[in-house]
């Protein structure tokens, strides 16, 4: 997996795909959920394998010390029986060398249970140590060093996904990396298991985003979000400065009629629909949809602008031969105009 940094700037862009995200919104999604899977490891999972293991040689332990009992008093009945001449003295030497063989064994087995047990306990206390010091972690992140939180990321995260509408963030967490093997340092290391940890999240909306657009500005925004385009790269498909867009968008100014074709082009639909069955609502639709102003409207038709706006406003209609020149600028639907 390729580390990639981002530097001096509010939101990441993949180079390849054009995918972008804000820096604060995944930043929040990674610590938080780092926070929370550092907040629920529980100690018993820490001290899971040392429990297990200090479990067992208790058991073996009481077993070895049972026996070892019980070859005490095979010595003791050995010594008696030879004392009162029940055995002779050469099945008393065998039999004696055997059984302190067998004892001196068992005490050598004691001895290393009680060696390994001390060790177990020692990685317990270990273990609770470590617990504190994960909590500690997540305390101090906001004010903790810049190298350790990159070291920290760097070793617990897996992979980070960013597509266009999820995030998914897994984590690996290697509690001995994660904290220093300078603290697992000792005879006995303490053996932990890698944590893993997956989380789809869906991406955050933006907060500008305009959810049920009304205006064309909001119709824009709502558009250029959803195609994860930037101001600027809008502007410069619909031929604008960005700040003429950021106005539209903010509903500080509209846009002119000329620039409409474009912006229905790029939102894929009519922002205005007029009931075309009136000769000055169908005269303002093709208008709008093919981005004449009055004037423009008026210079290609040789009459004046106020003319056209007569027109529209139902005050006047236009002669034969003037309608004529409609049909050819807009099309057959003003042939049907009836006089």
């Amino acid at each position: 997996m390729k580390k990639m940094y981002v530097k001096r700037t509010k939101v990441y862009q993949c180079k390849d795909c054009r995918v972008k995200i804000a820096i604060s919104d995944i930043e929040g999604m990674f610590w938080g959920f780092l926070s929370d899977c550092l907040s629920n490891i529980e100690l018993s999972k820490i001290n899971e394998n040392s429990n297990s293991l200090l479990g067992k040689k208790q058991a073996l332990l009481e077993e070895t010390k049972s026996e070892k009992a019980t070859l005490e008093t095979k010595i003791n009945r050995c010594t008696e029986m030879r004392m009162d001449g029940e055995i002779t003295k050469e099945n008393f030497t065998a039999n004696f060398y055997l059984l302190k063989t067998q004892l001196a064994n068992l005490e050598e087995l004691l001895k290393n249970l009680r060696s390994e047990m001390d060790s177990e306990m020692h990685q317990i206390a270990l273990g609770k140590d470590l617990f504190n010091e994960i909590q500690l972690l997540v305390y101090n992140w906001t004010d903790m060093a810049f190298a350790r939180k990159r070291s920290i990321i760097e070793t617990v995260t897996k992979e980070i996904l960013v597509s266009k509408n999820d995030i998914i963030i897994e984590f690996s967490i290697n509690l001995q990396k994660l904290l220093g093997d300078r603290k697992f340092q000792h005879n006995s290391p303490l053996v932990l298991p890698s944590l893993l940890f997956k989380l789809e999240f869906r991406k955050p909306i933006h907060q500008n985003y305009p959810q049920n657009p009304t205006t064309i500005g909001e119709h824009l925004r709502k558009k250029r979000i959803d195609s994860d385009l930037s101001q600027a790269e809008l502007a410069k498909i619909l031929g604008v400065s960005t700040d003429c867009l950021t106005y539209w968008e903010n509903n500080r100014s509209s846009p002119q009629i000329t620039y409409y074709p474009r912006i229905h082009h790029f939102l894929g639909f009519y922002t205005t629909t007029f009931n075309e069955t009136k000769f000055c609502d169908l005269l303002r639709s093709y208008r709008w949809k093919d981005g004449f102003s009055f004037r423009a409207l008026g210079s290609l038709l040789k009459v004046d602008a106020t003319t056209v706006r007569a027109w529209e406003k139902g005050l006047s209609l236009p002669s034969r031969k003037m309608n004529e020149k409609l049909v050819a600028v807009f099309g057959d639907s003003f042939s049907k105009i009836k006089y």
